[in-house]
């Protein structure tokens, strides 16, 4: 068992229970993050679509309150996740109702946007008849709008307070201070974007997103939810390295209240000192292997003292060649449930099949499941409330 492991199984063993003293039980959250890989519209369209079912029915096995979706996508207003909901989890393949219904929050994504621009240097700005040029010169890589976009599902009788969502998708790049912008190429004067590219290019490769949700105890839990470019498919210049290392730091800048801030209704600054908040998502960046720039998550989020990200969620199922803690097939820890200091985690696992579930006993060579539904594995985590809001920085 690794240092990490250790430290999810010592919090799983003193905090599984209220403590005696305490007048009243906590509330616990149960959060959940997924990548289903680009699920479109043709997928939700067809409710006997078997990968959708298999998601659907992993869904229904953990029971989360708070569902994070990547890759779901956002075309022409609709997002492909309120037919998912509707029709896979509020449902089951016999149409028969499952007991579990959520709202949905969803919102345009910069994927598969066209800049304008030749954003990827290579001679031509792409159009859509050549699918992957385009992607390479949109704000956003994508082969269409909206595709690999995201949404947020929120358990019925909770409230997702739609008001004060803030959203930062039209925020510049070149507007955060120090962003590391690439540099030339070889023999090019300036840097890799021109100035007109900059002043259209986001910082958001799809959106970065603050979505309060009411509890049953009338206090609010921030989620905030982003999935950051790929820190790959670039040259020496490492455009989405460097893109990846500001899309993740600008979560560490807004829990500190960075007045250089600005949402897309033009509401300055970050989050108030001493809120609640849960960092989501596929943030494509491994804090011990893989290509990232300059480790972004061990940098801004794993080791900030506002963040509980010492604890790692882990897999009791073997996959040959990974460790407990990936979450990918692809051999990374990339998806993330990151709450914020005060809030105790006492259970929370990388599902790769039932060993994985909440509550589930230890099986000796517990195997996952055939046909996994995507690239990527499920994360969810119980988080327990403090009784009150703790000051920033208090870890109890």
């Amino acid at each position: 068992m690794s240092l990490i492991n250790a430290s999810i199984a010592i919090v799983s063993i003193c905090f599984g229970q209220p403590a005696a003293s305490e007048p009243e039980p906590r509330l616990t959250v149960r959060v959940m993050t997924a990548n289903v890989e680009d699920v479109r519209p043709e997928a939700v369209g067809d409710p006997m679509n078997e990968r959708l079912q298999r998601f659907a029915g992993i869904v229904r096995e953990i029971a989360p309150d708070v569902l994070f979706l990547n890759e779901f996508s956002f075309v022409d207003g609709v997002s492909t996740a309120e037919k998912f909901e509707a029709s896979f989890v509020a449902l089951d393949a016999q149409g028969q109702p499952t007991g579990r219904s959520f709202a949905v929050y969803a919102a345009p994504s910069n994927t598969g946007v066209p800049s304008g621009f030749d954003l990827d240097n290579n001679g031509t700005v792409g159009t859509p008849d050549k699918p992957r040029e385009y992607g390479g010169d949109c704000l956003g890589y994508g082969e269409f709008p909206g595709q690999y976009a995201m949404a947020i599902l929120v358990r019925k009788d909770w409230t997702i307070n739609r008001e004060k969502v803030r959203t930062f998708r039209t925020f510049k790049w070149k507007d955060m201070p120090g962003a590391l912008l690439p540099p030339a190429e070889d023999g090019r004067e300036g840097g890799w974007y021109t100035p007109e590219e900059l002043a259209v290019l986001p910082l958001s490769s799809k959106s970065h997103w603050d979505v309060p949700v009411t509890l049953p105890d009338g206090r609010t839990l921030h989620i905030l939810c982003s999935h950051p470019t790929p820190p790959v498919f670039d040259g020496a210049e490492d455009r989405n390295g460097r893109r990846n290392h500001d899309e993740i730091r600008f979560w560490a800048d807004y829990i500190a209240n960075a007045e250089y801030i600005v949402d897309d209704n033009g509401v300055k600054g970050g989050l108030a000192e001493g809120e609640m908040f849960v960092i989501v998502g596929d943030l494509n960046a491994d804090p011990h292997a893989g290509d990232t720039f300059e480790n972004p998550m061990r940098k801004f989020l794993l080791r900030n003292p506002k963040v509980r990200g010492e604890i790692a969620p882990s897999s009791r199922v073997a996959v040959r060649g990974l460790d407990d803690t990936d979450t990918s097939r692809f051999k990374l820890r990339v998806d993330y449930v990151l709450p914020s200091a005060g809030i105790d985690v006492v259970a929370g696992a990388v599902w790769r099949g039932p060993a994985d579930s909440p509550g589930a006993k230890p099986e000796p060579n517990a195997t996952p499941i055939p046909d996994a539904p995507s690239d990527h594995f499920p994360v969810w985590v119980d988080l327990r409330l403090p009784l009150s809001t703790p000051a920033p920085g208090d870890s109890r």
